[in-house]
Formats: C-alpha cells, structure tokens, sequence
C-alpha cells in the first residue's frame, strides 16, 4: 500500500510504496530444553528457533565531526560469514526494523548488498527514506548478508551517522547504488555499519535520545 513520505530536508510530501510496519517491541526468545531428543530431530526445531530468534540494540545520535570514509566489508566473506542455517527451502533472509524512540519525527535511509542490482555499481544498493514517527517501528528490508549501513535524521537535524560511504542523498525517496552519483543529490552522507552476525532473524535498530 502506498504510504506518504516526507523526506528530511523538505515539508514537501513524496509518494513511496513503504513495506509494512513491524507489529510491536521484539523481544529476545530463548529456545525450551529438549534433553533425550535424538540429534537428527533436533536440528529443524534448532532451525524453527532461529527463525523465531529477535534481537534489538540501542542507537544514539552522532556528536563531533564527520568520521572518515570506509568501504564496505567484502561481499562474498560477509555473506558466508553471517549466513543464518539453511532450511530446506533454501537461505533464511533476516529483517531489519527501525523503531523511533527519539521522541520527533526521524527519517532512515539504507544500505544494502544487492550485487544483483548493483553489480558493477559497488554491488551496495541505497535506498530511502523511510518515515518514522514517535514510536514508530518499519521494517526497512531483509538480508542474507552480515553486513549493512544506515543513516537517520530527525526533524530537529539530529543524526545517525557512521563511517561508512559516501553516499548519495536526495530530497525527495530515491532507490540507488553506492557508486551512482546525481546533480540531484543534496549531498553525501556517511552510513553507520549493521552488522548482523548472531543477530536472528529480525534485527531491530532503537533510535534513542
């Protein structure tokens, strides 16, 4: 369903198709003792465990000045490295959610590894923005790869920023890759990292005061 957007620089609303939002706070699951089970019954319910597995980490603004730019960890040893057991289906991919617990409005922008669409343009897609109001939790996009990189603004011109770019920002949403520039871009950002490795299978990111 289409959602209005606004992006962080403008009053000016922009039309973006926003994925749902997250139902609620994510808690951590702990999995039941199985003691006397045989190994080879175990490892689906492992698995199913794993699926079910949440995780949340805190996030406070960027003070000081701008950090210096790095690259992204390699592709192909990031996603070896953080891959979640394989079901008989196939790769699980992990969720990350931003829930907005700053307390005004916060718009989030990302960073993730797409070689498919970006193959040739850094294989990092960049994307945004998505709007989160006081207490509002998104889930931005899913992964295979341990890694990531986002950036957030409040209305009040807080930020969350990293080491991470540059990338390439807009006024109005925008879909990209990291090494897609535009004279339309306001300007370049640096994205913090994500990294994923042990975190489940939905990751949420707290954007706190």
């Amino acid at each position: 369903m289409a959602a209005r957007e606004l992006d962080p620089r403008s009053s000016t609303p922009t039309a973006v198709v926003a994925l749902a939002p997250a139902s609620g706070p994510l808690g951590c699951q702990s999995a039941p003792s199985r003691r006397g089970e045989p190994a080879a019954a175990l490892l689906p319910a492992l698995v199913a465990d794993e699926a079910n597995a949440t995780a949340t980490t805190t996030a406070r603004p960027s003070h000081g000045s701008a950090a210096s730019h790095h690259k992204m960890p390699a592709s192909p040893a990031a996603a070896t490295l953080g891959k979640p057991r394989a079901s008989a289906s196939g790769v699980i991919d992990r969720a990350v959610n931003f829930r907005n617990s700053y307390g005004k409005t916060v718009w989030v922008a990302i960073m993730r590894n797409d070689p498919d669409r970006c193959g040739g343009y850094g294989d990092w897609q960049t994307k945004g923005w998505w709007r989160l109001a006081p207490g509002e939790v998104k889930q931005a996009f899913t992964t295979s790869n341990r890694y990531a990189a986002y950036y957030a603004r409040a209305e009040d011109g807080t930020q969350w920023t990293g080491d991470r770019g540059p990338v390439y920002v807009y006024h109005d949403t925008f879909d990209s890759c990291l090494n897609i520039g535009s004279t339309a871009a306001y300007g370049t950002v640096n994205m913090r990292l994500i990294d994923l490795n042990g975190a489940g299978l939905s990751h949420t990111i707290d954007l706190i005061p």
